[in-house]
This record gives C-alpha cells, structure tokens and sequence, in this order.
C-alpha cells in the first residue's frame, strides 16, 4: 500500500518542482533495478525447469495490438475528433479486428495466455465483472479528481497529490479489519459492505462544486479508501 499513499504526493511534488516529464524518467531506474532483481534472485523451481513451456506468441501479439490502439484511440479521440479523423477509424479497424483474432486464437491455442475456458465458471466470470465495476469506480474517480482540482480548482499538483494520498491510508487500515472479518463472517457480506461504501464515496463527489473547500474534496476520497479495503480482501 506504499505506493497509493506515497505515489499522488510525490508525483505532485516532482510535477511542481521539475516537471512531468520526470514523472516517467524516474521509473527508468526503478525498472533497471527491478530486471536486476529479477535477473538475480528469482529462479524457477525444479518442477518448472523440466517443463517445456510453450508462449503463444500470436494470441500475445494481438492482444498487445488490441489494446495499444484501442488505447491510443480513447487517448487521441476527442482531439481528433473521434470518428471524422482517418487516423482513429484506421485504429479502431485494428484494434476490433486484433481483439477478434485474439479471442480465436485463444480458443484453439494449445497453451494460450489468457483460457477464455474459465470464464465458464460463474463465481470466475461474476467476480470479473464485479471487479471490473468496482475498479471502474476507483480508476475513474482518481483520474477524474485531479483534473477537477487543477483545471477548476486551481490546485497545484502537490495538493491534488494531498487530497488522494490519505486514500491509500485508509485502505491500508480497512484491508487489515476486512482480513480479520473474513474468517469469522461470510466474505460476501465484507464484500458487498465494501461496494457500497465505495458507491457512496462516488455519491459524495458527485455533490462537489466550485465552491468546495479542501475537506471536502478530500473526505470522499478517503471513504472510497476505506470502502476499497472491504472490497480487495474478500
């Protein structure tokens, strides 16, 4: 959890004080470091080392190019005026016809990267669909935040940075009750309790205006925190 609470601050101070650039740079060592690690101390154990593995190598190169245009499309779409530019149409034909692909090859692939197989199983498949909204939530409100708060508000990087960071603390508090909880309780309960105070939390932010003081900006952010904590663990 070091990272959701250290991250928006540091990110925020490197933004005002260098530039965002650096917010890029500054992982280029941490990933040398990290393929050095790898490199070093990570090693397959023996049952492992006799096996063949065989990569689907097709079914890796569509999905990449699937989603790194559907990417860049929903990056670039609004600037270049989404269906009107040839550029993004061409995208949007590779990235659909990849996707396709990807999805054929990875039901007849030996050993495919993604076994397409297990979303038969409704706990698998309803649990993906539950994550997918939850982190829908997450991952819109924290992009969303900082934008509101310095095109609208007139923060700095660093303050937005403040307003996400104390986030992270109270998942970190909650993660530690909802693991207790889960052996004493059924996890769908925790995990439901979790949900809805992360809807809540949305609830809350959809009450900010022009006129909102820094407390209450900050406070959804940290039910959304807490309600995140009742929701990863089960």
């Amino acid at each position: 959890m070091f990272g959701p609470i250290i991250g928006p601050l540091l990110r925020g101070w490197i933004t005002d004080n260098w530039s965002w650039h650096w917010i890029f740079y500054i992982n280029v060592p941490i990933g040398i470091i990290s393929i050095l690690m790898t490199m070093f101390f990570i090693t397959d154990p023996p049952y492992m080392k006799r096996m063949k593995m065989k990569i689907d190598y097709w079914g890796l190169a569509f999905l990449a190019i699937g989603l790194g245009c559907l990417q860049i499309v929903l990056d670039k779409g609004e600037r270049e005026n989404w269906f009107q530019s040839g550029f993004i149409v061409t995208l949007d034909i590779i990235s659909v016809t990849s996707l396709i692909l990807f999805v054929i090859v990875e039901m007849f692939a030996e050993h495919p990267i993604v076994n397409l197989k297990a979303f038969k199983g409704i706990s698998f498949s309803t649990g993906n669909a539950v994550m997918f909204f939850a982190f829908f939530n997450l991952f819109g409100s924290i992009v969303l935040l900082p934008i509101y708060l310095q095109t609208l508000m007139g923060y700095t990087a660093t303050l937005a940075g403040l307003v996400l960071g104390p986030g992270g603390i109270a998942t970190m508090a909650s993660l530690v009750i909802a693991g207790r909880l889960a052996n004493k309780v059924n996890p769908k309960g925790i995990l439901a309790f979790g949900i809805i105070i992360c809807a809540y939390s949305t609830h809350l932010m959809s009450k900010f205006n022009l006129y909102a003081d820094f407390i209450t900006v900050a406070w959804p952010r940290v039910v959304l925190g807490l309600g995140m904590g009742f929701y990863l663990s089960p």
